[in-house]
């Protein structure tokens, strides 16, 4: 059996402290998190529920498209990502949505700064990431025990038990093609054939770096 990671659920969550004055010790507990609202803004504390339902039902309808893969274009059209239509409301952004719950604006950044781990801006970012908030107070915050590498390795674990092979200190040279197609990665140590390649390096480096430039029509050299 391999070690599982050891989670540690966080309470309060963490906390926010507003130039504007007041703080909040964000806890997934309502009733608490009620009253940590109503101190600074005692109008938006009985929206919370209201927000929670309303993600609640967000977060469900869109559940099937954010489980599945989007390969082409015509993935777009799928008719569950349609039905999900009325929740996406794409006309509004994040700060947008939160201006139909919320009136104070430290509350609203209370629950609009989650828009930042996508490095958007919430006046921009589209209404339906409030569900990134969401998720922090209906499953909670939890810190791995060991930090996250605790996490990446008991990833690997268990990637291992399950047949895959992990190759560390073998630089990425290049990779192969057949057409526009990626079949094999040069390496430091040899080589690997592949019936696909995922590439989570830097966009920009890797596209210079690992495809040639004859290939790239969009994001040549020039």
């Amino acid at each position: 059996m391999h070690r599982e990671v050891d989670l540690v659920r966080l309470d309060p969550q963490y906390r926010i402290q507003f130039g504007a004055g007041g703080r909040i010790d964000a806890t997934a507990d309502v009733p608490r998190m009620e009253r940590k609202i109503a101190a600074i803004s005692p109008g938006d504390a009985k929206k919370f529920r209201r927000f929670l339902l309303e993600n609640r039902a967000r977060l469900e309808a869109f559940r099937p498209v954010l489980e599945r893969e989007f390969l082409g274009f015509g993935d777009l059209f799928s008719a569950d990502l349609l039905k999900c239509l009325p929740h996406l409301r794409p006309h509004q952004s994040l700060d947008g949505y939160l201006r139909t719950l919320f009136r104070d604006p430290r509350i609203r950044l209370a629950f609009s700064f989650q828009s930042k781990y996508l490095g958007m801006s919430p006046f921009r970012c589209p209404s339906l990431f409030s569900i990134l908030s969401f998720l922090e107070y209906e499953h909670g915050v939890w810190h791995p025990l060991g930090g996250c590498a605790a996490i990446t390795e008991a990833m690997a674990r268990t990637a291992q038990a399950m047949g895959v092979e992990i190759c560390t200190s073998e630089p990425v040279l290049g990779m192969e093609f057949q057409g526009r197609r990626a079949t094999a990665l040069r390496t430091a140590g040899g080589g690997h054939k592949a019936d696909a390649v995922v590439v989570t390096a830097d966009f920009a480096r890797a596209m210079h770096k690992l495809v040639p430039d004859r290939l790239r029509r969009r994001w040549s050299d020039r």
